[in-house]
């Protein structure tokens, strides 16, 4: 009898066993089939910020990793910037591994599917542990695999990469709570450090208390489960050793912020800035044409969103409207709860109680863009779409569900999306239509018996597939891989100069704006933007700017006071600032771009040289003192020289020498590290037009020497006569006690972790 029960279990567990690897190779063959052209017919993602900022920043990553040191620091934007305390630069977030592959776009595509199965394989396997039947969880993860939002959220980086792991999170959450393994404790934490190094704090936030009411209010509480309070020790526990073991990465980022825009938080109006308005909801049933906006060559409306589409399929949403019907579920009513206090908060600016919550929620006002919160009601619509069918097709099969409570939720939608194509002709409603009417015959068919449970499921699967793939590959436009990896054409003769310099590209004589108003697509745009070195893009091949997006310095004071000054002033002055920042080139972005068969023509005269750029190291005789932002207006003055004085922020003693004689004999960069070699006569200075920025030091011939602040934003360093060495070196501002604190936060999750599971056990 015993044996025959073993028997009857095992036989059980290798058909669950069976079933879940058939439902996980169906998902990863969607996944593969979707993205074929990225994987093996050399396709690459483009646009937004994918391009601008994603692919130059991993690029710099990549090529630091391979030249065996960490990227503390970039040399290429903003005279010199911070880059690893950046934050969203993810240069500690463990997936950035795969950018030591020679292949920065391979690497790329590759760290972008990677993070889709990390999406969908725990979302499978945590429907599976709400008891929910295989073709269920397989069709809540193709919810979240081929959504519009999934996919047209990588071009916003970061983002996506924290939201990913919100259910892997959940699932080893749960896993400890139940079984109280110290494994999945450990397991949970690493995910969270994961999700913590992506770089998207409010989403870590978000997915902590969203975390804390799933597991007080939906995780079961049986003989053998931790208790509730326990459960909150431990996710509290979970979060001060996640926090411990980041602290390589956020006390760097924390001492950056004090020196960002940041500081001291942001005022409602720049946090509420794209807020959700309630008209963006119908895209829920009938999503924009993005095919036409990729591919027109009239004008195209500008995305003014944050997420480029908010489209989760119309059966995921019919199956929103159906759950009213099993509102008695302890889960369904859960997540629906959870949908609305998304679009609640996701409102922001356009919800009068919203600017209570931002006055009084502590570190609201440190974060900007409410959309984010639609998060929240991203993943409930994906959660219930598995609840919501399970229980359909339980209630179907048991006859505990009348038709009407299928079909006039489904009328209800038809008439929506009837509605919404009336009122937005340019959206092309006839598919979904389709896949409204399509659904309502299937179930039809089950429902009287006509259709088998199997076949049921398999024609949702579908349908669910056909409708998402159908509006997906239109939010996740790709480009031929020669785009990032061919170099553009004026590179060649930038690259040909010995000198070290940089480059601006952009307007001088115009007011200065982002675009190219000719440009026949969107594609040809970004060609456009290509082809003239736009910040990032030249980032990719090396190219050094005064400038950059401010973004990649959580918006340092000192770029945007270098932005801001170079908006407000004359053509001439801004000439001569560029020549003050070390630019030697202008790519010339005043004139229109012309394009053939929707690729930009850049004319040999598009680069301009301007006539006296300062060299990258140079020696003055001289110095002034004089306060800061005062300092820019001498500076930038014509009649100021910068090669003979240097303006100083700090007094020095110093003595004038009759006679002063001094070059540069070498610059040499390596990472995060200048080399510089001087000969001199008399007492003078060493200016280096890189950016002044605590956390660099240097050695004149082996004595630390202190830098001193140059002309607002460059550094200096005083010296005597003779030859001298100067070794220039940036080790970020808190990493030395952020590596300490991690060492000890993961030496803690291990040994604690191990006793306090002992404990657990004694106790309960």
């Amino acid at each position: 009898m015993k044996s025959s029960f073993l028997k009857i279990n095992f036989d059980k567990k290798t058909q669950a066993w069976s079933e879940d690897s058939l439902g996980i190779l169906i998902l990863l063959l969607c996944l593969v089939v979707f993205f074929s052209p990225i994987l093996f017919f050399g396709r690459s993602l483009y646009y937004s910020d994918f391009s601008f900022i994603t692919y130059p920043i991993k690029s710099f990553l990549a090529q630091t990793f391979q030249s065996g040191a960490l990227p503390f620091w970039t040399p290429l934007v903003d005279s010199g910037t911070p880059f690893m305390a950046a934050f969203h630069t993810g240069v500690f977030y463990p997936p950035s591994i795969i950018f030591f592959l020679p292949n920065t776009t391979l690497a790329l595509n590759l760290f972008y599917i990677l993070h889709f199965i990390i999406l969908i394989i725990p979302i499978f396997y945590l429907a599976r542990s709400w008891k929910l039947s295989g073709p269920a969880a397989c069709c809540t993860s193709l919810a979240a695999l081929l959504s519009s939002f999934f996919l047209s959220s990588t071009m916003l980086s970061n983002w996506f990469l924290a939201a990913v792991w919100l259910p892997l999170i959940f699932f080893l959450f749960q896993k400890f709570i139940i079984e109280k393994k110290t494994l999945y404790f450990i397991a949970a934490t690493l995910a969270l450090i994961c999700q913590i190094l992506a770089a998207s704090p409010e989403l870590c936030i978000l997915t902590v208390l969203l975390l804390l009411a799933y597991s007080l209010v939906l995780v079961p509480q049986e003989k053998i489960s931790i208790s509730r309070q326990g459960r909150i020790l431990a996710l509290t526990a979970m979060v001060i050793m996640a926090l411990g073991a980041s602290a390589l990465q956020l006390v760097p980022t924390y001492k950056l912020v004090e020196l960002s825009l940041r500081e001291g938080g942001l005022s409602f109006e720049v946090h509420s800035y794209r807020s959700m308005a309630f008209k963006q909801l119908g895209e829920l049933i009938l999503p924009r044409n993005f095919n036409e906006y990729f591919s027109n060559s009239g004008p195209r409306g500008r995305i003014t969103t944050f997420f480029i589409s908010i489209y989760m399929g119309l059966i995921p949403f019919l199956l929103l409207i159906v759950a009213i019907k099993f509102r008695q579920q302890k889960a369904v009513r859960f997540w629906m709860w959870v949908f609305l206090v998304g679009i609640f908060l996701a409102s922001g600016a356009h919800n009068p109680i919203y600017k209570w919550i931002y006055s009084w929620v502590p570190l609201m006002n440190l974060f900007r863009f409410p959309e984010k919160f639609f998060n929240l009601s991203v993943f409930a619509l994906v959660f219930l779409t598995g609840h919501v069918l399970n229980s359909l097709v339980t209630a179907t099969q048991e006859r505990k569900i009348k038709l009407r409570s299928v079909l006039m939720p489904l009328i209800l939608v038809f008439g929506m999306v009837a509605v919404a194509s009336i009122t937005q002709p340019e959206k092309n409603a006839i598919g979904s239509l389709i896949t409204l009417l399509v659904f309502g015959g299937v179930y039809l068919l089950f429902y009287f018996g006509k259709l088998k449970t199997t076949l049921f499921y398999a024609s949702v699967f579908l349908l669910l597939g056909l409708d998402l793939a159908a509006h997906g590959y239109k939010v996740i436009p790709t480009v031929d891989n020669a785009f990032y990896e061919t170099s553009p054409k004026l590179l060649v003769r930038i690259k040909n100069e010995k000198e070290l310099f940089r480059v601006y590209t952009g307007k001088i004589q115009t007011r200065i704006f982002k675009g190219f108003p000719n440009e026949p697509n969107i594609e040809g745009g970004y060609y456009a933007a290509r082809e003239h070195l736009y910040p990032y893009f030249g980032m990719i091949f090396g190219v050094e700017y005064p400038n950059g997006i401010l973004g990649i310095g959580l918006e340092l004071k000192h770029p945007w006071v270098w932005n801001e000054w170079f908006k407000k002033s004359s053509p001439a002055q801004r000439i001569r600032i560029l020549e003050r920042s070390n630019v030697k080139y202008w790519i010339d972005g005043d004139n229109p771009t012309m394009f053939s068969e929707g690729r930009p023509i850049i004319a040999p005269d598009r680069l301009k040289k301007l006539e006296a750029p300062l060299p990258r190291a140079f020696m003055v005789p001289n110095m002034r003192f004089g306060r800061d932002l005062h300092i820019l207006s001498t500076y930038y003055d014509e009649s100021f020289d910068p090669l003979s004085e240097v303006l100083l922020s700090e007094s020095v003693v110093f003595d004038t020498s009759p006679r002063f004689n001094g070059k540069v004999e070498q610059v040499r960069y390596r990472p995060n590290r200048v080399t510089i070699k001087t000969q001199q006569e008399g007492n003078g200075f060493l200016v280096l037009m890189d950016s002044y920025f605590p956390g660099w030091t240097v050695k004149v011939d082996g004595e630390d020497t202190p830098i001193l602040r140059a002309n607002h934003f460059y550094r200096a360093v005083q010296l005597g006569p003779g030859e001298h060495t100067l070794e220039f070196e940036y080790f970020p501002e808190g990493f030395k006690l952020g590596l300490v604190i991690s060492g000890i936060s993961l030496l803690l999750l291990t040994l604690g972790g191990l006793l306090w599971g002992k404990y657990l056990q004694r106790s309960v």
